[in-house]
């Protein structure tokens, strides 16, 4: 598997994490909103703690030396700040 993660997850972690975002994915359609973990962790019928577990790993990482807002002063044309 292509991983394009600042940190990489052992393959088994990934395995099982796109379990539970399918899972997610499918709650989803079937709930017309975003399920919680505790909808995800019923369905899979597994501990709520270790689904919110799996989940923060899926979060993206934002690097503390990007500036705050720099793609909201982009405009049309890719300049920033113009």
């Amino acid at each position: 598997m292509n991983q394009t993660r600042t940190i990489r997850l052992p393959i088994h972690i990934v395995k099982e994490l796109n379990v539970y975002l399918r899972t997610a994915r499918e709650l989803s359609h079937k709930l017309d909103h975003e399920p919680s973990a505790e909808e995800i962790a019923e369905q899979l019928d597994k501990p709520v703690d270790d689904v919110s577990r799996m989940l923060r790993l899926n979060e993206r990482i934002t690097s503390v030396d990007t500036p705050a807002g720099w793609r909201f002063r982009e405009s049309a044309a890719g300049h920033p700040g113009r």
